[in-house]
């Protein structure tokens, strides 16, 4: 491996890293009991939980409002 490669693939692991992590917890903070959990064997479950809309009620989806006007 050169260096190049090896600078390239510490760079793209810690890029997903903090996604992971930024996508799991926006999932925590939703809510969603099905897909957090679910999410540590398959993180596209992270995703998906991290794109649907808050519930309606919670703190999230109250700061998520005040922040839009």
């Amino acid at each position: 491996m050169t260096l190049l490669e090896t600078i390239l693939s510490f760079t793209l692991f810690g890029m997903y890293v903090v996604c992971r992590f930024t996508v799991c917890s926006m999932t925590s903070a939703k809510e969603r009991p099905v897909l957090d959990p679910g999410g540590l064997f398959r993180p596209f479950r992270w995703l998906i939980g991290a794109a649907l809309p808050a519930p309606p009620g919670l703190r999230f989806a109250t700061q998520a409002a005040h922040v839009r006007r």
